[in-house]
């Protein structure tokens, strides 16, 4: 591979070529830039403020369960009300994810991570010290598009910036994710012993605006490029990936929203055992990002892929009413580590298909990903008044179908 280099704050922006098939089986070749540091410790440094980023993010989609109790009763909403509030974040994380590719071009991924951060801190803030009703559902839009815009610049980043094992790299990004997920609600839980919820929101607040800060002293790549959006678009795998994240994330959001209830109301679980198995869910994802980005990160994704598909039926096997706590609580592990392959699989795949410009690519199925949390939200609600809580194995089941021939199929195509 012939590399130009030019020198970059700290950095050499290379150029490789690269090729994508469109229509007709045409094969169109073109130049990528493709980042690679001058000094190893700057990655390391870099790679761990995108895992702190993952981190608020993963407290930013915990939060609406985290504090619903004290926001009702904080502000007065009824059961309306706290929906609506829980649907403006799906809808800024779609916007949020949509900034990620027609910002990150032009100004570079520094500018994208420091706003999203800056972003939560006065999301953070603003969902503590809200006026009312009205101002709370902005604040909740306002989370959703910094999470989106950091969950999608943090991952193009990374996989811009890693040579191989883009996937392992991604799945411990994902860890980061993962814990931000099973913090928030144990911090609530901790700390509103000894503080109001408001204040421990502020503090989270604070976390994030040093974040912010770290983005802008430190020296990120200056990345000034146009990202095509007709090859974007033009590009069937890509699409085909996006809908595979689409199944993927209506999967997770029928399994963190509802999950606790199916539990609860399906299985005959108490709260407290309810709440205890959606986190072995979160739990098992998180262990098994751990382990595909070390002890399986040279194992081909591909095979991990096929791995973590084969774990989801096996989980939904053993949630069944006479089975009792123990293979269900196993079983949501497994949901959990079959869930847990997905999206950094998925965006390693783009990131190797797309090497520079994966901000773009990836706002772009990341977007197609978060209309499936929206679309299933709907389908649950509806679903669970005309059959139940048991609706949610059915969807299940579709989703995993669908999961399992997008997954062959964008397989086949890479090859």
């Amino acid at each position: 591979m012939a590399i130009a280099k030019l020198r970059c704050g700290g950095a050499f922006l290379c150029s490789e070529t690269a090729g994508v098939t469109v229509g007709g089986g045409q094969t169109v070749k073109y130049r990528e830039p493709v980042i690679m540091l001058r000094h190893h410790h700057e990655k390391h440094i870099m790679y761990w403020a995108c895992c702190a980023g993952l981190f608020l993010f993963g407290m930013v989609l915990a939060l609406p369960a985290a504090v619903a109790l004290d926001l009702r009763l904080h502000y007065g909403l009824d059961a309306v009300a706290a929906g609506a509030l829980t649907f403006r974040m799906p809808l800024g994380l779609l916007a949020g994810s949509v900034l990620v590719g027609i910002v990150s071009g032009g100004l570079g991924y520094r500018f994208v991570m420091a706003a999203a951060a800056l972003g939560m801190f006065a999301g953070f803030r603003g969902v503590a010290f809200a006026g009312g009703a009205g101002a709370l559902e902005g604040w909740m839009f306002c989370l959703g598009v910094s999470g989106g815009m950091m969950n999608g610049a943090a991952n193009a980043w990374v996989a811009d910036t890693t040579v191989r094992g883009k996937g392992a790299s991604l799945s411990l990004l994902g860890v980061s994710f993962g814990a931000g997920l099973l913090a928030l609600p144990q911090l609530m839980l901790a700390l509103t012993r000894e503080w109001p919820w408001q204040e421990v929101l502020q503090g989270i607040g604070y976390f994030a605006l040093g974040l912010a800060m770290l983005f802008m002293l430190m020296r990120f790549p200056v990345r000034r490029q146009s990202v095509a959006l007709r090859r974007l678009l033009s590009d069937g795998t890509l699409w085909w990936m996006g809908i595979f994240l689409f199944f993927q994330a209506a999967f997770e959001s029928v399994l963190y929203q509802w999950g606790a209830r199916y539990l609860s109301a399906g299985l005959g679980w108490g709260d407290r055992e309810a709440v205890f198995g959606l986190m072995l869910c979160v739990a098992g994802m998180t262990v098994m990002r751990l382990l595909l980005g070390s002890v399986f990160r040279n194992i081909a994704p591909r095979q991990m892929l096929a791995v973590s598909l084969l774990l989801l039926p096996a989980g939904m096997l053993l949630l069944k009413p006479v089975g009792g706590f123990v293979p269900a609580a196993v079983g949501m592990m497994l949901l959990g580590g079959g869930l847990a392959g997905g999206f950094p699989i998925m965006l390693g795949f783009v990131g190797e298909r797309y090497p520079g410009i994966s901000g773009g690519a990836m706002g772009m199925v990341m977007g197609i990903a978060v209309e499936g949390r929206l679309l299933v939200d709907g389908m649950m609600m509806w679903g669970m008044w005309e059959w139940g809580i048991q609706y949610l194995a059915a969807l299940a089941l579709i989703g995993w179908v669908a999961m399992l021939a997008l997954g062959a199929m964008i397989v086949k195509r890479l090859r």
